[in-house]
Parts: structure tokens; C-alpha cells; sequence
């Protein structure tokens, strides 16, 4: 009977720690469910923030030739300008030019009429 008591004895201590184990195990696999939707959610994230680095990217590629474009028809503006300026002062010196000219002609013209009637009167 001592023999008897001691195996049961045995076999409650390995129930028991069977029992254990199998709680251990349970706990283990909760364990790793969780840490698994947590992997599959940071993989989700992770995927999610590559997709819109990609689109960041592109944007900024986007934004880049942009500028350059932009950059081009501002220095073409500003060349175009450079020019206009230069064609507006000689059109302005041009101007002051003819009307110096026209000035002169007139004074010849008023000294030419003043001429013409001095001769009239001496012709009369």
C-alpha cells in the first residue's frame, strides 16, 4: 500500500505539473496570437507608410521639375524683360531724337516764313 500511495502520490505531483505545463502552453499561445496581430499590424502600417513614401517621392519629383520649369520661364521673363527695357530706351531716345528734329524743322519753318513775308513786303 505504501507502494500504491507513493505511485499516486507520483502520478497527482506529474497531473499536476501536466496541468501546469498545459496552462503554460495555453498562456504561450496567447502570447503569440497577440504578438502575432501585433506583427501583422505593424507589417500593415509598415506597408502603409511605404506606400505613401512612394507618394511623398513622386511629389517631391513632381514639385522638382516644376520648379526647374519655373525656374526656366522666370529666367526667360527676365531676359525678355532685359530686352524690353533696352528696346523702350532706345525707342525713348529715338522719340526724343525726332521730336529735337521736329523742333528744328519748325523753327527753320517759322524762319523761313518770316523770311518769305520780309521778301513779300519788299516785293510790294
Amino acid at each position: 500500500q505504501d507502494d500504491l500511495s507513493m505511485k499516486t502520490g507520483e502520478c497527482n505531483e506529474l497531473e499536476k505539473a501536466k496541468q501546469d505545463m498545459e496552462e503554460r502552453l495555453r498562456l504561450m499561445e496567447s502570447t503569440c496570437d497577440a504578438t502575432l496581430k501585433e506583427n501583422q499590424e505593424y507589417v500593415s502600417s509598415n506597408n502603409n507608410l511605404q506606400q505613401q513614401l512612394h507618394l511623398l517621392s513622386a511629389a517631391v519629383a513632381k514639385l522638382s521639375a516644376d520648379l526647374e520649369t519655373h525656374e526656366g520661364i522666370a529666367d526667360d521673363l527676365a531676359q525678355e524683360k532685359a530686352l524690353a527695357e533696352a528696346l523702350a530706351h532706345q525707342i525713348s531716345e529715338a522719340e526724343d531724337a525726332a521730336l529735337a528734329q521736329v523742333q528744328k524743322l519748325s523753327d527753320r519753318l517759322h524762319q523761313l516764313q518770316d523770311d518769305l513775308s520780309m521778301k513779300s513786303g519788299e516785293c510790294n
